[in-house]
């Protein structure tokens, strides 16, 4: 993962008529950041809930320490097009991470019923992530993002 100074890595997804039809931030860092950001990037309207039990990580702070779980990209409380945004706990990007020996990030989105994303350490990586069905089924405790992706449309990356 490329780390210092100027850097941003980042996957995502992002498609015509931008913000309307979403955009969904997979990997995203900047700099020396050892936190992954994952996040939503939407027109006006649409939410995260509150609830930090739905996932594991954080919400990202606004410019007072609001939370950001407001997805418009001009969302009051917030940093300009910060959108609902999650971050891991550290080591999961960055210097830290890649001194780990990197590891996995996944993303399984059903249309009109929930996105997760999961980010997993090398030593994290389950035996079998290969087995994409079994993997998914047993993984729910490793969920770091969950909703109801209703305001998304067709994208690419």
């Amino acid at each position: 993962m490329p780390t210092g100074p100027g850097t941003w890595p980042a996957y995502w997804l992002c498609g015509p008529n931008w913000p309307n039809n979403g955009e969904i931030d997979i990997l995203e860092g900047v700099d020396g950041n050892n936190f992954n950001s994952m996040t939503l990037h939407t027109s006006k309207g649409c939410y995260m809930s509150p609830d930090e039990s739905l996932f594991k990580g954080h919400f990202a702070k606004g410019p007072d320490g609001k939370d950001a779980n407001d997805c418009y990209i001009a969302a009051q409380g917030q940093y300009d097009n910060q959108g609902c945004s999650i971050q891991t706990d550290n080591g999961y990007f960055g210097p830290q991470f890649n001194a780990a020996g990197g590891g996995v990030f996944a993303f399984e989105w059903k249309r009109d019923q929930f996105m997760k994303i999961w980010v997993f350490k090398r030593n994290e990586i389950p035996s079998d992530i290969n087995q994409v069905e079994m993997m998914l089924a047993k993984m729910k405790y490793e969920t770091i993002l969950e909703l109801i992706p209703k305001r998304f449309g067709p994208l690419i990356i």
